[in-house]
């Protein structure tokens, strides 16, 4: 009669630490998650204000990375050099018909180029080039190369959020044309006449042996483009 009380306790015992356990598993598993959605919203990138103001040079990349994390079956950054003050000059990539588009059935999918490449450095990737019967028309916009115009950014900028955040409104250009957009050519000359020469143009690269800094980014272009016509002639 004696043990009866004493198994009931071991058995209540018993229960009670189970009960325990349980609830710490469960504190674990709710501390994880929360831990997990913390982890989540600091990776959300806030969206700037691209209708309403200028915006400075880090809230440009900020965009064009808000756009990249938001659409990333058809948008991508890529990195296409650095100026003279060690600022990357970003481009944005808007192909829809891609293999990666989710949106698109498998079918389509899988007779489409990639969204991407990595580049020859191994860290930053190039847009791939089509070939053959993926040669799209690809329209390649560029601003902000004279560092005071600063409209032309407002433009582009402009353009990529017609393309990219209303997607749905201009999809059936979208199924046409593969976009390359470079919102800011000239980064170092644009800071330059946002914080110090409000007329400034030319880039901030100094000329050696001299006194005199900056060069016009569009300067050489047409002879540059002369020169590679005549190297394709045969």
């Amino acid at each position: 009669m004696e043990d009866k009380p004493k198994q009931g306790t071991r058995l209540a015992l018993l229960v009670v630490e189970r009960l325990h356990l349980n609830i710490k598993c469960q504190t674990a598993k709710d501390r994880s998650r929360t831990d997990a959605a913390t982890a989540l919203r600091r990776l959300v990138i806030p969206r700037p204000d691209i209708l309403h103001t200028y915006l400075e040079y880090k809230q440009i990349n900020q965009y064009l990375q808000y756009l990249e994390q938001r659409y990333p079956h058809f948008v991508h950054v890529h990195i296409l050099g650095h100026t003279h003050e060690k600022r990357e000059i970003r481009g944005l990539e808007i192909n829809w018909m891609n293999s990666e588009n989710v949106e698109l059935s498998p079918q389509i999918r899988e007779h489409l180029p990639r969204l991407f490449e990595i580049g020859p450095n191994g860290r930053f990737t190039v847009p791939v080039i089509h070939v053959g019967e993926h040669c799209r028309k690809t329209v390649f916009i560029e601003a902000g190369t004279h560092a005071r115009e600063w409209i032309s950014i407002s433009t582009a900028l402009n353009c990529i959020y017609q393309l990219t955040e209303r997607y749905t409104r201009n999809i059936e250009v979208l199924r046409k044309l593969r976009f390359i957009i470079v919102p800011l050519v000239n980064p170092d000359g644009y800071e330059y006449s946002r914080t110090k020469n409000p007329k400034w143009r030319k880039n901030r690269r100094p000329h050696k042996s001299t006194k005199f800094v900056g060069t016009e980014c569009n300067r050489k272009l047409r002879h540059l483009l002369e020169q590679r016509a005549q190297q394709d002639q045969p």
